[in-house]
């Protein structure tokens, strides 16, 4: 019985096949590679002098595979380290359709969003996150905060009614005082802010916001003498006014992300740590 006998020209073929599988996936692996080698600072971002080539060797990685989840998400937080929020939220929002189910990228987009001042798209990324994780006090306190900014004030009082029980914090509180502020129910402010001061009488966010609804209810006087505590027990207060009580309290002035007005900057996974290539 004879033998199949192959032509040259088909094993030639194969052979070709294989070693240009072969080097692409060795191309993608040696940008990868040179990609870990880039310096990074203590913050594990990459350092001032080679962030636009470590940009650009993330983007031809990107474009030999589209589908590469830890460079897209490399590339999202080192736009972000460089204050890029919007190309850092699209490259997290393709994360995103890989990994649905992440909450740590669902904040790290709705933080994004939100220092973009994107508020109407922040606020999707949180109700996102309250759905994923209904338990969270501070993904309703920072969906309520973006609302806020939004001048949404009464979705923020309904987000803040359905807020879990254990949602007491003062900062759940200045932000309730708030809405009922931005609504024009300026008594009820009132109250709510003195009961916040009561309970903590350096509170210089419940100070500075009471004397607006002072303001409002015509007692000038009560307004100078917020505004003059407020000033005390944070003397920021006298130099920035409402661009620093927007950091305080997350309801104006400048976008905040999860906590009191935070603007770190995410720390960037370890190359070569489990799961990366």
């Amino acid at each position: 019985m004879k033998r199949p006998v192959f032509s040259t020209t088909v094993l030639a073929l194969v052979i070709g096949c294989l070693m240009l599988s072969g080097c692409g996936q060795s191309e993608e692996q040696a940008l990868w590679d040179r990609i870990a080698e880039l310096p990074r600072d203590e913050t594990r971002v990459f350092k001032a002098d080679v962030c636009d080539f470590a940009l650009s060797q993330l983007s031809e990685l990107l474009a030999l595979d589209g589908e590469h989840f830890e460079a897209r998400e490399l590339r999202a937080r080192t736009y972000l380290a460089r204050g890029e929020f919007a190309p850092a939220a699209d490259d997290l929002q393709k994360c995103l359709e890989q990994q649905p189910d992440n909450l740590e990228l669902h904040r790290l987009r709705a933080e994004t969003l939100t220092r973009n001042w994107s508020f109407d798209q922040a606020i999707q990324q949180w109700q996102a996150i309250v759905v994923l994780d209904g338990e969270s006090c501070e993904a309703y306190l920072s969906l309520a905060r973006c609302q806020l900014s939004a001048l949404k004030y009464a979705d923020a009082m309904k987000t803040l009614a359905e807020a879990p029980a254990n949602c007491d914090s003062e900062s759940a509180k200045i932000l309730s005082a708030s809405c009922h502020a931005k609504l024009g129910q300026h008594q009820q402010a009132v109250k709510l802010f003195s009961q916040i001061i009561a309970a903590n009488p350096e509170c210089a966010a419940a100070y500075w916001q009471r004397a607006d609804s002072w303001v409002a209810l015509g007692d000038e006087q009560m307004a100078v003498e917020d505004r003059r505590l407020a000033k005390i027990y944070n003397p920021a207060l006298a130099r920035n006014g409402d661009a620093r009580i927007g950091e305080i309290t997350g309801t104006g002035g400048t976008p905040t992300s999860l906590g009191e007005g935070s603007t770190r900057v995410p720390q960037l996974p370890s190359i070569g740590s489990e799961g990366s290539p």
